[in-house]
């Protein structure tokens, strides 16, 4: 099973962007067609996680194996201007990415209904390992919600201490935004400090600062905002608790379709 990003080829810098977006990955592919590439993962884990440049589509869409997910979850009626394009981005940073933790959507708060979210929540529910990220000093679930896919065998079996990416996120946040934005979390063989020299512009999330930094990158395609990258500081290449899992395993709570993360807090429902 993939989960699929389809991006629209409806502008002229869409091949362009694409192509970028395939180099800035490709330390992460395993797999790489004309206008498709998938990323790089276990091979009896799912999904797998691939990206499509589409002729016939006007706006970038998701889809879980054979299931779409609710279209509202893309949405970019507002474009925002942005430190780096896509095509720049690559350039400065193909070389030092090591692989591809996550990819995942932050959805506006304005354009999902309660009923688009649940449908989504209940689709993952039912197809994947979805867990919901542990009550932590960065995340309140009742103002918010992160969940996150875990690539998985058929028998959703986590005993075995291993690689467990791409994951991918699902977020809902109040921020006040208008447009969705996609994020790619990498990891990469910078540390903190280079990741600040290359990248001015970068900065770090509340609460995360000690993990990664976050930069905003322009892209063409109807239905995103724009994409962050969030760029994790150089660590020893070994398994650990994220990488592998574990972590959400031992401390967060898996998400059951109709459970109550398919519902949205109670200050917008």
């Amino acid at each position: 099973m993939t989960l699929l990003y389809t991006l629209p080829k409806s502008v002229k810098e869409s091949e362009e962007a694409f192509k970028a977006l395939q180099t800035l990955l490709r330390s992460s592919q395993i797999e790489a067609q004309h206008n498709r590439f998938t990323l790089a993962s276990a091979p009896d884990l799912t999904p797998s996680t691939s990206f499509m440049l589409e002729d016939n589509t006007r706006a970038a869409s998701i889809t879980l194996g054979n299931t779409p997910l609710p279209q509202s979850l893309l949405q970019s009626p507002v474009k925002q201007d942005c430190a780096m394009t896509l095509v720049e981005a690559a350039e400065k940073l193909y070389a030092h990415i090591i692989a591809v933790d996550h990819t995942g959507i932050i959805v506006p708060d304005k354009t999902i209904t309660p009923k688009d979210w649940a449908d989504s929540v209940n689709i993952l529910a039912a197809k994947t390992m979805l867990y919901d990220y542990p009550a932590s000093p960065e995340y309140d679930p009742e103002k918010s919600r992160w969940l996150f896919t875990l690539p998985a065998t058929a028998q959703d079996d986590m005993k075995q201490r291993r690689l467990c990416q791409p994951k991918f996120e699902l977020v809902w946040d109040k921020m006040g935004r208008e447009s969705t934005i996609m994020q790619i979390d990498l990891e990469t063989n910078l540390t903190r400090a280079e990741i600040a020299e290359l990248l001015p512009a970068s900065y770090e999330l509340p609460s995360l600062g000690e993990f990664f930094r976050s930069i905003n990158i322009s892209v063409p395609w109807a239905g995103i905002g724009y994409i962050r990258l969030d760029l994790r500081y150089k660590e020893p290449s070994e398994i650990n608790d994220w990488n592998s899992g574990n972590w959400f395993i031992q401390n967060g709570t898996r998400v059951k379709p109709d459970g109550p993360q398919s519902r949205l807090p109670n200050s917008v429902s």
